[in-house]
């Protein structure tokens, strides 16, 4: 009989159960892996008798299990059904003599559409357990797993078994074992079978077989002899790894003697790789080189795992599990560099240059507009000392190195965590984004005299905005490096690039080399007094130019909302609106009762932040698609276009102010598009917009952190492409176009 008690590690499972069917609302079920499941064995199977499941707790009420008929004498054990799965012992004996070695199978055939868990489960899930209660001085070895397959389950990814699996232990009977007494084989096993719910199941199961004086094969021996020939090998060669940031790569000699169509890595431990993130292979020869990204467990001792390779050979695939183990991996020889080897004081040097240049970005333009009317205040102060002029210039310069370093030390942090970040990373965030959003429509609120700041929100927005206190001065620097992360100025790139794949302290150098150079502008100024005496002198044409300042806010606003569409899709709208509406209607109420203001504003912007860190969809997981002659960039898909021709590679992101500036003044030019049509150059497409790995990988590979990044491979001969600079101009591309044959 099954034991009718619930262990609390089941009651755990039935909790989480019923927690990812209320996360399963706002996930939606990810598309069906590319690669067909593989069966463990194509052994023949029973049918399964299915049970409908109309809830959860209808499941669980049929819990627990009928009792099982006994066992016959042809190696095959007592039959255990749940709503779910049916499940027995079989084995490769019948009779079985002393100090023998056999196997026993627990064959799970499991209905449709639900599945059970492999050694590792991927990102949920629990592997099935056997315990064992044999005769005494019999062992059991551990469960010898078979290939298993890749499971979606809403943004999650599962490695595991559906429609029926076998899985193998061996046995070994006492060399001291009575000859022609029956043995008596019991086991309780634990599975945890899901579908978009998952049930923790379990069955006591029975075997009876006999002591004899020879080996008897059961009536499933040769089929278990095939699942045994399918169990995965170990692998015989050698396999180099390379680590990053955000991404490992293995390569090793094709094992099959055929071109591989499948080739899966699954770790044995969790938290080495990113289980959902796609895994990209390529093949030069006969070596394969297979790149995933990489989670914050990866080190060379914990790479250990399995090698699925399959290949087409004669009339059926032919798909091989191999099992890798650390002293097969060892560290791949460092690649060429894609560019010169950069001097730290050269790239120094870069950043103060870019740092100054940033200034002059569209991105940054409204908020140094409003220091610069503080500075003509300052100006118009005879009691204004040069002293004080100089110390709020250096309280903005530090507010603005403030905000590089925090950008900085966060960058550096997601990094080191496994996850695919780089120069704007934030805005790769859809709440942040959307924070954004709102902030600029109340920064531009104010710049036109709708209201003025006061408490709650309000006061925290005087320290960014309004003009003379230190504290202001600080704030108004971070905003500006805020609003700055879109934009990428020249030299920006580089310097960026080369902090990224340097130690945390000299990365943390080059950030606030960055932002000493978007300030020292401003604080050049302060320093010098006689230059803002011929500032224009106050007047009526402040308060007008402050008014005009609103538009750029408002239209910042709007640019974050379509970021946030790309994102998320059509919903943000609703979102972006609802908070719109709300500020104008605190602002309406504020004008109205000051005395109960502050306490209902906080509770009113309070339940906006709430709704918009729990309601707001999730980004989108689907891949970017082509658009017209642009096709959506992948490493193999480079590869091949390389090989035909020309190829033009475009790094870019809704989010990059740099990248839609770029599109409009040379891209997207008519002259420009027609050679690339008669030239017949490949047109790809990295859209950054949304976290990409594989697009952070290649960023890195050309030294970047960010976008933009444009590349030209002028022909096939080329081996390394012309890294173009990232202010394009039309002229510059119509320049290599007409220069191809």
């Amino acid at each position: 009989m099954v034991s009718s008690q619930l262990s609390s590690k089941r009651i755990f499972w039935v909790v989480l159960c019923i927690c990812s069917q209320c996360c399963l609302v706002f996930f939606p079920r990810a598309a069906a892996v590319d690669a067909a499941p593989v069966d463990a064995a194509p052994v023949e199977t029973a049918a399964v008798e299915t049970a409908a499941v109309e809830t959860a707790a209808d499941s669980m009420a049929a819990y627990p299990m009928a009792s099982a008929p006994p066992a016959d004498s042809s190696g095959i054990g007592a039959l255990v059904k749940t709503p779910h799965i049916q499940v027995r012992l079989i084995s490769e004996l019948v009779e079985v003599p002393p100090g023998q070695k056999f196997w026993v199978a627990l064959r799970q055939q499991i209905i449709p559409n639900w599945h059970t868990y492999w050694r590792n489960p991927g990102d949920s899930g629990e592997p099935t357990d056997i315990d064992w209660n044999l005769p005494p001085d019999w062992e059991a070895s551990a469960i010898h797993w078979p290939v298993p397959h890749r499971i979606p389950v809403g943004p999650l990814m599962n490695f595991g078994y559906s429609d029926e699996v076998w899985l193998l232990s061996e046995l070994t009977a006492p060399e001291d074992l009575k000859v022609g007494q029956p043995v008596e084989i019991q086991a309780n096993a634990y599975w945890l079978v899901c579908e978009e719910v998952c049930i923790p199941e379990e069955g006591n199961l029975t075997l009876t077989l006999k002591a004899g004086d020879r080996s008897l094969p059961g009536a499933h021996a040769q089929t278990i002899r095939f699942a045994e020939s399918q169990l995965p090998g170990e692998f015989s060669g050698e396999i180099g790894y390379a680590l990053s940031p955000d991404g490992l790569q293995l390569q090793f000699d094709n094992p099959l003697n055929a071109n591989p169509i499948r080739v899966e890595y699954f770790p044995f431990l969790p938290d080495v790789v990113d289980h959902a993130a796609p895994q990209d292979v390529s093949q030069h020869g006969n070596r394969i080189t297979l790149s995933v990204a990489s989670r914050f467990a990866a080190r060379q001792d914990n790479l250990a795992g399995l090698l699925v390779v399959g290949g087409h050979s004669g009339e059926r695939d032919n798909v091989r599990g191999y099992r890798i183990q650390t002293g097969q991996i060892s560290p791949l020889e460092p690649a060429p560099a894609t560019q010169t080897r950069l001097h730290p004081g050269l790239v120094l040097l870069m950043a103060l240059a870019g740092g100054m240049i940033l200034n002059l970005m569209p991105c940054v333009f409204p908020v140094l507009s409003i220091k610069v009317l503080a500075l003509v205040d300052l100006a118009a102060e005879s009691r204004t000392s040069r002293t004080n002029t100089l110390i709020h210039g250096l309280v903005y310069g530090v507010g603005i190195i403030s905000g590089f370093l925090m950008l900085a030390a966060i960058l550096i942090a997601l990094r080191a965590f496994g996850v695919a970040a780089g120069w704007g990373f934030q805005l790769q965030n859809p709440l942040i984004v959307l924070l954004l959003a709102w902030l600029f429509f109340v920064i531009g609120l104010n710049l036109a005299g709708k209201f003025e700041f006061g408490s709650g929100l309000s006061g925290a927005g005087e320290k960014l905005l309004k003009g003379g206190g230190m504290k202001q001065s600080f704030f108004t620097g971070l905003l500006a490096t805020v609003v700055a992360s879109p934009c990428t100025a020249p030299f920006m790139g580089v310097a960026l690039g080369y902090a990224i794949l340097q130690p945390g302290w000299i990365a943390m150098s080059i950030f606030a080399i960055l932002g000493l150079g978007m300030a020292f502008p401003f604080i050049l100024l302060c320093a010098f007094p006689g230059w803002l005496r011929r500032l224009p002198k106050p007047g009526p044409w402040m308060l007008r130019f402050k008014e005009i300042l609103a538009i750029p806010m408002w239209l910042t606003s709007a640019w974050l909302v379509w970021v946030l569409v790309s994102q998320v899709g059509a919903d943000a709208v609703l979102f972006a609106s609802c908070g719109v509406l709300i500020i104008i209607s605190l602002i309406w109420f504020n004008k109205l009762n000051r005395k109960y203001y502050r306490w209902f504003g906080q509770v009113c912007l309070s339940a906006m932040l709430i709704a918009a860190m729990f309601l707001l969809p999730p980004v989108r997981g689907d891949v970017e698609a082509d658009q017209g002659n642009w096709l959506a960039f992948s490493e193999k898909r480079l590869a091949d276009a390389r090989r035909e021709g020309p190829v033009f590679v475009n790094f870019t992101a809704d989010w990059c102010i740099t990248c839609k500036a770029n599109e409009q003044v040379a891209l997207h030019r008519a002259a420009v598009n027609q050679l690339f049509d008669e030239k017949g150059v490949a047109l790809l497409k990295a859209d950054w917009t949304r976290r990409d790995a594989d697009i952070a990988s290649a960023l890195e590979k050309f030294g970047r952190s960010g976008v933009p990044l444009y590349l030209w491979y002028a022909g096939p001969e080329v081996e390394e492409p012309e890294i173009l600079p990232q202010l394009l101009t039309e002229a510059m591309l119509l320049d290599r176009l007409t220069r191809l044959p």
